[in-house]
């Protein structure tokens, strides 16, 4: 068993954690947020790990596709120790990360496909319960999860109707999880696909425009974190969903490059 350690979220937590305490030994960072690697490794059980990590470029698709994304957020000063911690892991582990996506969408790739085998997510973000497989939150190890195929499914599309005003998305006009979740759940009785459910939400909410099905295509990309079946490593493009032709999106040249496949 291997676990994929979403150590964006260990990095600035102990760098920030360090500034609280006052620490100003980046040694002594690096070591807090090592051991904390490793506790998390336990609490999957695991034999090996991998950890994951945005690119230190920092490109990111997401922007590319939707200009709103983490526009809003305010900008803070980083934690002093910040780059320290980081290049202090980058040295101590087997690190992996993609050039153009951040590292939830790297750990979706990774945890649905065949590279590692058997596989346990270990982060915070909430995000991960949109991918299928075991899943385990530090914070909150009484939900230890093993996610189908089906329920990741349903957990995309509610984020996707819910919206996450933190990523800069909003959903549905005037949909809640209450809302959401009724929707949904009548696909369970009348076999309609989530999407459609979706589309019909927008399409009949109060602040609908003739480009309905654009906002909703938008909103479930956002939503969706990246699985196995997204990432083409060879030709390095991601494949942005869509019900019925994906488009191909090169992370080379940052842009979108005709239809995928």
């Amino acid at each position: 068993m291997k676990a994929l350690i979403d150590c964006d979220i260990v990095v600035y937590r102990e760098a920030a954690k360090a500034e609280r305490d006052g620490i100003t030994d980046p040694v002594k960072a690096i070591d807090q947020a090592c051991m904390e690697i490793q506790n998390w490794k336990g609490l999957a059980s695991a034999n090996e790990l991998t950890v994951v990590l945005s690119h230190a470029d920092r490109r990111n698709f997401r922007k590319v596709i939707n200009s709103r994304y983490k526009a809003h957020r305010k900008k803070t000063e980083p934690p002093p120790l910040l780059d320290d911690v980081l290049n202090g892991i980058r040295d101590r582990f087997d690190c992996f990360c993609i050039s153009g996506i951040e590292a939830d969408d790297t750990l979706g790739i990774l945890h649905t496909s065949c590279v590692y085998g058997d596989t346990t997510i270990v982060s915070t973000d909430k995000d991960m319960k949109t991918l299928p497989g075991r899943l385990i939150n530090p914070m909150h190890l009484e939900y230890e999860q093993d996610i189908s195929e089906h329920m990741a499914d349903y957990t995309w599309f509610m984020q996707a109707l819910c919206g996450d005003t933190a990523d800069g998305f909003k959903g549905c006009p005037g949909i809640g999880p209450k809302k959401a979740e009724a929707a949904l759940d009548v696909n369970l009785k009348c076999k309609d696909t989530y999407w459609q459910v979706a589309l019909d939400l927008f399409r009949d909410s109060k602040d609908a425009t003739e480009d309905y099905m654009e906002e909703a295509l938008m909103n479930v990309r956002m939503a969706r974190i990246l699985r196995r079946e997204d990432f083409d490593k060879e030709q390095n493009t991601i494949r942005l969903w869509h019900p019925e032709q994906p488009e191909a999106f090169s992370l080379d040249l940052m842009e979108y490059t005709g239809y995928w496949g």
